[in-house]
């Protein structure tokens, strides 16, 4: 039996043994009447929960590990399609890296070296930087500034109540050569992105766009409609997500994919010993270690987030009895596709047939959870009720409470703007050609209203 099979058994075998031991705990637990057994077993049940999440873990990464050896060998043929990082050995590639961030104007790093310097002296700073991040490889840790980072907090708008923390987004701002390394990075692993993550995942990815998501959950709309089908769409909101990673999930989620071992090792060369100071009102405060995140601002940052939460869609993707049957390839349900997830960055979205599947896609959550340290924000949560279901009354627990979601019935009500999905508002197509007019009519008369406002001045007031 090959060796991953032996491994999927023994695996099994313990999980199923796990498993009924915490059943059989907290059915004790349950009907103890003496306060002093009950009190042991309750300590039983907590510790048998602590090895059931453990054996889960495992399993998931086992499974992502087994299925990423197979992605690359029905690919390419071969053990990895992993390019080794090039450190900027010439002046031309570190132009190549920093000119884009010099013409945006990107601000300097604690040291103020910014990055029209590094353009105007790429060919003598190559080799130091070469020599800087080889050391830092060796070392296991980058040089102290650059392991440091300025957040400074910024305001997400939307008429948010600016005092209170979640209205407001960290942003870091770190050395020109902590971004070199990070763009020698991507450039390794941006290439082989797309064979790595679902198609149900367009966000950071090479070759793929947001309107693929937009137009699919569109169409799973009109076909729920169209045909009678029963179709709930859930939207999901992971609160702080890039905040949330936690490092050792990371690093074992990119073992479990099969990169290899030398991109693992600067990933974690990246993470070491983080720490940042927080910039409010032109004060900058001491360093604070971060323990976990990945960086806002970091260019690496969206592709390793994307990992991590493609973990969570495998999860969706493989779980059976969720998902709604639509047309296949063909455009007939005689080969039918079950659509069960859609994504853009940390934005997702769960296609259930009927409410039933709530209960398994809670379940799910509610492991991801557990195992990656994500929390997903039930006060953002929506849920859009398409065919026969917008007769029917969700489920008490899902309506209210902490497992609580806000209900839509499609082309019936109209979503407010905070409830968009990628800032779309779903509705009929008659609802669509509303929305459309009226956008053009707000168009027409901004323009209209330049148009009488007199001749365009330039920036010094002279008429252009």
């Amino acid at each position: 039996m090959p060796e991953h099979r032996l491994a999927r058994h023994k695996c099994e075998a313990e999980r199923t043994a796990a498993f009924n031991k915490l059943t059989r705990l907290r059915t004790q637990a349950r009907t103890a009447s003496h306060e002093g057994r009950k009190k042991g077993l309750l300590a039983q049940v907590a510790r048998a929960e602590a090895v059931v999440l453990r054996i889960e873990r495992s399993r998931i990464m086992e499974n992502e590990r087994h299925e990423a050896d197979k992605s690359r060998t029905r690919d390419t043929g071969k053990a990895s399609d992993f390019e080794r990082i090039k450190p900027p050995r010439t002046g031309q590639f570190v132009t190549q890296l920093t000119e884009p961030a010099a013409a945006a104007g990107a601000p300097p790093g604690v040291d103020g070296l910014t990055a029209d310097f590094y353009v105007r002296h790429s060919k003598a700073m190559a080799p130091i930087l070469s020599e800087i991040f080889k050391e830092a490889w060796a070392k296991g840790k980058m040089p102290d500034d650059m392991r440091g980072a300025i957040t400074t907090l910024a305001y997400k708008g939307k008429g948010l109540p600016r005092d209170v923390w979640k209205s407001y987004r960290p942003i870091s701002v770190t050395m020109i050569a902590y971004r070199i390394m990070g763009r020698c990075m991507q450039l390794s692993l941006g290439p082989i992105m797309p064979r790595i993550i679902g198609e149900s995942q367009p966000g950071f990815i090479p070759g793929r766009s947001i309107d693929d998501d937009v137009l699919a959950v569109c169409e799973l709309a009109n076909f729920c409609e169209a045909e009678g089908r029963p179709g709930l769409f859930v939207m999901l909101d992971n609160e702080k997500a890039y905040d949330r990673v936690q490092h050792s999930f990371l690093l074992e989620t990119l073992d479990a994919f099969g990169f290899p071992p030398e991109f693992v090792t600067m990933v974690r060369v990246l993470l070491q010993d983080m720490y940042t100071r927080l910039k409010v009102n032109g004060h900058i405060g001491d360093a604070l270690p971060a323990t976990n995140s990945v960086r806002q601002g970091c260019v690496l940052a969206p592709s390793l987030y994307a990992l991590v939460h493609e973990v969570f869609l495998i999860m969706i993707r493989r779980q059976r009895g969720i998902g709604i049957s639509v047309p296949g390839a063909e455009g007939s349900l005689d080969r039918p596709f079950c659509m069960k997830e859609r994504a853009f960055a940390d934005d997702t979205g769960v296609a259930l047939a009927s409410d039933r599947q709530l209960d398994t896609l809670f379940n799910v959550m509610r492991d991801f959870q557990d195992i990656s340290g994500a929390k997903f924000g039930m006060d953002k949560a929506v849920g859009l009720r398409m065919g026969p279901l917008k007769d029917v009354t969700p489920p008490a627990k899902y309506r209210s409470g902490a497992t609580g979601i806000r209900w839509y019935d499609y082309g019936v009500d109209e979503i407010p703007t905070k409830d968009k999905y990628l800032g779309i508002k779903f509705a009929t197509p008659d609802l669509v050609t509303k929305q459309w007019e009226e956008k053009i009519a707000a168009v027409e008369a901004e323009a209209n209203a330049a148009m009488t406002g007199g001749a365009p001045k330039s920036y010094a007031g002279r008429s252009a």
